[in-house]
């Protein structure tokens, strides 16, 4: 494996060696080769070049909204979508989880898609590559 070295500041190194230990790091080359791959996952995935993407897709929606427009998203995306969980949060809330591994293109048009959708209130999503 390369070396590399870095130039950083005193006060940023505390910070950063104050991170690594509250996140459980046990060297700066670990936490250093996590945020790198964190730093590339994202590019890839902003400029819709990664052709195997996993994401879990959060979605927080009013129920006494039909559902009937995510019950078609999820029918037109049977491609991607591998997993799918439905909760009731509380009495006006429900919350629906996606697992959808594709193209990082075809996971945001069907996250646009849901946005879309009246009676949801928030869409969240985690991301990363399938091949790191």
């Amino acid at each position: 494996m390369p070396i590399i070295s870095l130039s950083i500041n005193d006060s940023l190194l505390e910070k950063l060696d104050n991170v690594l230990k509250y996140k459980g790091y046990s060297s700066r080359s670990e936490a250093l080769r996590d945020f790198i791959r964190d730093i590339v996952v994202e590019a890839e995935w902003a400029k819709g070049t990664s052709e195997e993407t996993i994401a879990v897709i959060l979605v927080i929606y009013d129920k006494s909204v039909h559902r009937e427009p995510l019950f078609s998203l999820e029918h037109n995306y049977d491609d991607i979508i591998h997993t799918l969980m439905h909760m009731h949060l509380d009495q006006v809330n429900c919350l629906e989880v996606f697992v959808v591994k594709g193209a990082s293109m075809r996971i945001m048009e069907i996250i646009q898609k849901i946005n879309q959708i009246k009676g949801v209130k928030q869409v969240k999503y985690v991301s990363t590559l399938a091949e790191v």
